[in-house]
């Protein structure tokens, strides 16, 4: 009988870490919003992988929802696109999209973004572009001046197996769409980049 009672025991347990294990993958990928004190309506700064970003969209703002993925990086054709998805306004406002994009920057796997640890890119550069899309209307953008500042960069192990770069930073920028000038402003990321979403192709 005692035997029996040891296999249940050892059954259930391995049940349990086996569950908690997949349940600490999924967590990876699930966004944790805690809101700034000083900057109403965006995402306090973090460098824990929280999977969130925010900025000012003029007086607007521009934040990641748990609809989307907030950041996809794709290389492609000689550049990077780091694309921040999300909404403007609060309250489930309109589906919004900021990309950066890179030329020359070709990370063949995830793990290669650890080079931009305290980098700071200026976004006026010939080599760099962003596009703004709202509800699906794609403008591109004439860039007035901005950066985007890759504070920490950092490796993330689960159970001592690489499962992705955390990503933290801030950026802004001001661009002219449709010569209508526009502001992006206080930004401000914490986002992993692992195999759901780092594509090459």
């Amino acid at each position: 009988m005692k035997k029996n009672k040891f296999y249940y025991l050892l059954i259930v347990l391995v049940q349990l870490t086996w569950s908690c294990e997949k349940q600490q993958e999924y967590d990876l990928r699930e966004s944790v919003y805690i809101e700034d004190v000083e900057y109403k309506g965006l995402p306090q700064y973090s460098e824990w992988g929280y999977n969130t970003f925010g900025a000012y969209y003029d007086r607007e703002v521009f934040i990641s929802n748990n609809v989307e993925v907030p950041v996809k990086l794709f290389v492609n054709n000689g550049k990077s696109s780091f694309i921040f998805h999300g909404q403007k306004g609060a309250n489930g406002g309109k589906d919004m999209i900021v990309t950066f994009n890179f030329d020359n920057y070709l990370p063949t796997q995830y793990t290669d973004l650890l080079v931009l640890n305290d980098s700071i890119l200026d976004l006026k550069t010939p080599n760099c572009s962003i596009t703004i899309e709202i509800d699906g209307k794609s403008e591109p953008c004439q860039v007035i001046n901005g950066y985007i500042h890759f504070k920490r960069v950092q490796d993330l192990f689960v159970d001592g197996e690489h499962r992705q770069v955390i990503l933290s930073g801030r950026f802004e920028f001001q661009v002219l769409m449709d010569n209508y000038p526009i502001a992006i402003s206080d930004g401000r990321f914490d986002v992993g980049i692992g195999y759901a979403n780092f594509f090459v192709f």
